[in-house]
């Protein structure tokens, strides 16, 4: 159901983006990419990567190298698979690499389910789901598109 609403809401958002000046989708798009440079190079460069084309993923004993993830839109018929890697990130989808549905560093941070019932996490599920957002944002825009593995 949350995923609903989070797909619902991401309609809504490109239905009113597409009235908006080319200015403010600019800036906004610019940031968003920008905030999940951050999130990528803080989480995910470990395995993947500064450059998200695969790194040195001993640290975690995954069973294989991290996948480059510039050449997502390529594997997928030069479209981004914007729901495939949400559910990957959110741990809904077993990743091989792993040997099971949790990405090693992620955990609570982008995984509704590690989240408490206390008071301070009544903003939970739109934290994870802009995290989760910001992060797609910036792998949708280090897209290879032409390149393959």
């Amino acid at each position: 159901m949350r995923l609903i609403i989070c797909l619902l809401v991401a309609l809504v958002v490109q239905v009113v983006s597409v009235h908006a000046s080319d200015e403010i989708k600019s800036s906004s798009l610019e940031h968003a990419i920008q905030e999940g440079k951050k999130t990528f190079l803080h989480f995910c460069a470990v395995c993947h990567g500064k450059d998200g084309k695969g790194g040195d993923s001993s640290l975690y004993e995954l069973k294989h190298p991290a996948p480059d993830l510039t050449i997502l839109s390529n594997n997928h018929n030069g479209a981004f698979p914007w729901l495939d890697m949400f559910r990957v990130i959110n741990s809904q989808e077993s990743i091989g690499a792993h040997g099971s549905t949790e990405m090693p560093e992620w955990g609570s941070l982008f995984d509704l389910r590690n989240w408490g019932d206390e008071e301070n996490d009544k903003f939970a599920e739109e934290i994870v789901y802009g995290r989760l957002f910001v992060l797609l944002v910036y792998l949708n825009s280090i897209q290879d598109i032409g390149a393959s593995e």
